[in-house]
């Protein structure tokens, strides 16, 4: 079974050692797939529901603001994406073997990211650890902990 790879990617220097690792450890084998996997924050308030109902062009207008600023939030991540992408082509990967994919917040992001590593098909997630000291990682939790902890169905590897 080919190493199918889900990298979660965020713009802090251990999420850049994941890339690096994933490069390292992967690049070599040609049926290596990865794809960087990046969780856009939630929609701002004032695209929240206003308590009352919208006509149809209200909430066809609401639908066009959410859809551009998801793009804007997209853009900003262009440069992290295509950093990532080129350190896992200088270490053996090909172009064509890697995936960009984003998406918008509406669950935790831990749970974002096992369910795309579950609907993918993944055989192995890879995140960079954030550091956070013990007290900051048991009251404000952990993306990666959660996800090492709920991520039976595939490798977990976290990288400091």
């Amino acid at each position: 079974m080919p190493a199918k790879i889900l990298i979660g990617l965020d713009a802090s220097d251990n999420a850049r050692r994941a890339v690096a690792y994933v490069g390292k450890a992967f690049g070599q084998n040609p049926e290596a797939q990865a794809t960087l996997f990046h969780v856009l924050p939630g929609l701002p308030p004032k695209f929240l529901e206003e308590g009352r109902i919208l006509t149809p062009e209200e909430k066809q207008a609401r639908n066009q603001m959410i859809a551009n600023w998801e793009k804007e939030q997209e853009k900003a991540w262009e440069e992290v994406f295509n950093e990532a992408k080129k350190t896992l082509i200088n270490h053996g990967f090909k172009p064509e073997a890697i995936q960009i994919k984003s998406v918008p917040q509406h669950l935790d992001v831990a749970q974002e990211i096992l369910d795309e590593a579950e609907a993918g098909g993944y055989t192995t997630v890879v995140l960079g650890r954030r550091g956070l000291s013990p007290i900051k990682r048991l009251l404000l939790g952990s993306v990666s902990r959660k996800v090492m902890e709920y991520g039976g169905k595939f490798s977990v590897i976290v990288v400091d």
